[in-house]
């Protein structure tokens, strides 16, 4: 019986040195960043042969997409302005693209760009991922007068 006391004193002694078990609740945040980025989708092709007569000619789509919904810098970057050049000789172009705010093709009294570096800034679409893109056309304004090759460079950057 005494043996029966002392276990059952012990027991008590345990259980008053127990810690006590503390309820509640805890949380965490989960984080994940994505940069804004552009990509394009679709670009004329790397040579481009228009006849050497005066008018309009469709190069190509040029077309981008963004995973953002804001403002996108496009720079359209002419190191000879929109000449065509065959040695010392020019022919002046001008280059319109089709996306809004402009229409989808030009008309005569559409906005042509003209020579220098051009830097557009376009809304993307109200939804990221969406392609924002339109045909891409040159106009030659004047034919070449003396025979040779006119060539010129456009380069396109674009950036959030």
């Amino acid at each position: 019986m005494k043996t029966l006391m002392r276990l059952g004193y012990m027991l008590a002694l345990l259980t008053l040195a127990a810690p006590a078990m503390a309820s509640g609740t805890d949380s965490a945040t989960v984080t994940s960043d994505l940069a804004k980025s552009c990509t394009f989708t679709s670009t004329p092709p790397a040579v481009v042969s228009i006849a050497p007569t005066p008018g309009e000619t469709n190069i190509g789509r040029l077309g981008y997409t963004c995973n953002f919904v804001g403002a996108t810098h496009l720079v359209l970057q002419l190191p000879d302005g929109t000449n065509l050049r065959n040695g010392a000789n020019t022919v002046l172009y001008d280059v319109f693209w089709g996306i809004p705010p402009n229409p989808v093709t030009p008309g005569p009294y559409q906005h042509w760009f003209f020579p220098s570096n051009i830097a557009f800034d376009w809304i993307t679409a109200n939804a990221p991922n969406v392609e924002i893109g339109g045909d891409y056309f040159i106009k030659l304004n004047t034919a070449p007068t003396i025979a040779g090759t006119y060539t010129g460079v456009i380069s396109y950057t674009l950036a959030p």
